[in-house]
């Protein structure tokens, strides 16, 4: 199926004036934020029912955008996306300095793996933060959200 995507005026607003809050804290980051945002709200397009439901009565989704403090909104109807809000963090305003120093250590720690074809990875993200950076070419995106189960036995009892 394809699907156009739609992005709200209020929405754009938000948008705009956190690139150039971003910005004003950091020469770059303003540019690097818009990039991230449009690279999310592209990918949104491959799959947008990839992300669950969070108010099912009024049809609304939304993700954490990569690398920033901030909410993508947004509903999907027939083979329209319509992005609606963009929520930084929980709405508070946020100390420059710390974002920036977050930001910083974020990009320091992430490793990039040199992925090959066939390549398979099982991601545990309460143990590690995927830096989520931007792919390009083909990928199967098989996720799992379901609850931990453990189950203890005996495997000398099962031969």
């Amino acid at each position: 199926m394809n699907w156009s995507a739609y992005i709200a005026p209020a929405a754009l607003v938000d948008i705009e004036a956190a690139a150039e809050w971003y910005e004003e804290r950091e020469p770059g980051l303003g540019a690097d934020f818009v990039r991230t945002v449009r690279h999310a709200i592209i990918g949104l397009a491959t799959n947008p029912l990839i992300h669950r439901l969070r108010d099912r009565r009024r049809n609304v989704r939304w993700f954490l955008l990569p690398r920033f403090p901030c909410r993508i909104c947004y509903r999907v109807d027939q083979n329209r996306i319509t992005v609606f809000a963009f929520i930084h963090g929980d709405g508070s305003v946020l100390d420059a300095e710390a974002v920036a120093e977050a930001i910083r250590i974020a990009d320091e720690l992430t490793l990039t793996a040199p992925w090959q074809v066939g390549d398979f990875v099982i991601v545990d993200n309460r143990m590690s933060m995927p830096a989520r950076q931007p792919l390009t070419g083909k990928r199967k995106v098989v996720a799992s959200l379901a609850e931990m189960q453990t189950q203890s036995f005996d495997l000398a009892a099962t031969r």
